[in-house]
């Protein structure tokens, strides 16, 4: 009775000891891929300028009513990588190079800092940074591009007050360009080029 008693302690401390491996193993391999894709070049190349005429590559879209213009859009669009949690597989610049005008996206507020972060469902499950870096981006991108309409999608996961989210906008520069459109308001694509450029929602 002994010898099995200690047959099956040492079964259980070498299953626990080789899970503990296993999830070690993935822990360093997720962190390795995180810091490469987060790091490879192509993502953080400058933004190319602008060298199309009209609104968003088209002049028949500078008089058309902005419901009436088709957008492709990305998911998840700073989740980038090649694990499950990823949504995209390049970074911002590349996707509006790519012809992408609307970008989707969540966040959270990080329990730590307090600061509003680019996080999958949960920051455990993927944190792409900060808001701000993420909205620099496509100030950046927009900057570079001044004949092209982007429209932006945030999802507040945890219902903060959008004064947060105010003042990172203001931060970066793109509260200058922004427009917040309202029911009561029909702004044509054209009109939207003089007064801004980043839809909000």
């Amino acid at each position: 009775m002994v010898k099995i008693g200690r047959t099956e302690i040492r079964s259980t401390v070498l299953f626990h000891s080789t899970l503990g491996a296993i999830l070690l193993c993935w822990l360093l391999i997720t962190s390795i891929i995180n810091i490469a894709t987060t790091t490879y070049p192509l993502t953080h190349r400058p933004p190319t300028q602008q060298t199309s005429r009209g609104c968003n590559g088209r002049e028949e879209y500078c008089s058309r009513p902005y419901n009436n213009i088709s957008q492709i859009g990305t998911h998840g669009s700073p989740f980038w990588g090649i694990l499950p949690s990823h949504n995209q597989a390049i970074g911002i610049e590349m996707q509006l190079d790519a012809g992408i005008r609307f970008l989707q996206a969540q966040t959270r507020k990080s329990p730590i800092f307090g600061e509003l972060k680019m996080c999958h469902t949960n920051c455990l499950i993927e944190d792409a940074g900060t808001v701000e870096d993420y909205l620099i981006k496509v100030k950046r991108w927009l900057d570079a591009h001044p004949k092209e309409v982007v429209t932006l999608l945030l999802v507040n996961g945890d219902y903060l007050d959008v004064g947060m989210f105010d003042r990172v906008f203001a931060k970066t520069g793109l509260t200058d360009i922004a427009y917040v459109p309202t029911p009561a308001k029909r702004r044509r694509r054209g009109v939207i080029l003089g007064t801004g450029r980043l839809w909000a929602k």
